[in-house]
């Protein structure tokens, strides 16, 4: 080890990154496999995976153990980071003395402040790509004309109805226009005359079908529109 430490920076510097570049990529398919393994309707689990009951609850609390874990571990890493550039003074992290208005004060304010901004930053920017990723996979089943996963998200209480309020905030929650899916559900709302707020999935994925196929033959319909208006 050098004499001034400088090593050991570097050491758990890198220890730390590395750490931090593992959990970035391992702990996001720890919940998609978690979210995958909540999404199957419990009559499948009881019909197909009866022998699967002590792995399936392992698995429910393995990616919360991991996850604690790696948070753990990397608060640990940087803390020690943090401990060595205050020895090492390489940062005003830790001034001899702390008086009110002092310059070392004012520094060490400073880069308390830059720390949390970054680590805000970097949070913020992890959990949007997270979110981004999910939104995909959920337009992309509405694409594809498969929205029975999406839709077993949204039943919380698993009674195969959807109500508005249930619609409208899982939407909100995942940052997603929800317009097309509340339209279709107002006009099976509407259709018996009841209005009581309340439709099947089946036929909502079926409506929602065909507002998107509607959707769908106006965004077409106006390209040409504009097209033609282009070359006019």
């Amino acid at each position: 080890m050098c004499s001034d430490g400088t090593d050991s920076f570097f050491m758990n510097l890198s220890y730390a990154v590395i750490m931090t570049v593992i959990a970035i990529q391992y702990i996001p398919k720890l919940k998609a496999a978690k979210g995958n393994l909540m999404r199957i309707h419990k009559v499948f689990i009881s019909t197909f995976m009866v022998h699967d009951h002590i792995m399936l609850r392992y698995k429910k609390e393995y990616e919360n153990i991991l996850s604690a874990f790696f948070g753990i571990v990397l608060g640990k890493a940087y803390i020690h980071v943090a401990g060595i550039m205050c020895s090492l003074r390489l940062t005003p992290e830790c001034p001899a003395e702390m008086s009110l208005l002092s310059f070392d004060t004012i520094k060490y304010g400073l880069v308390v402040v830059c720390y949390t901004l970054l680590a805000t930053f970097f949070y913020h920017n992890f959990m949007e790509g997270q979110r981004f990723t999910k939104r995909t996979l959920i337009v992309l089943g509405v694409a594809d004309g498969d929205c029975g996963r999406l839709f077993q998200a949204m039943d919380k209480d698993s009674d195969g109805m959807a109500d508005r309020d249930e619609i409208e905030a899982f939407f909100m929650l995942n940052g997603i226009e929800a317009e097309p899916f509340m339209t279709a559900f107002d006009h099976l709302d509407l259709r018996d005359g009841s209005a009581d707020g309340q439709v099947s999935f089946h036929e909502l994925e079926e409506e929602l079908q065909r507002v998107m196929k509607e959707i769908k033959h106006n965004y077409e319909m106006r390209k040409k529109e504009e097209a033609k208006t282009q070359k006019v």
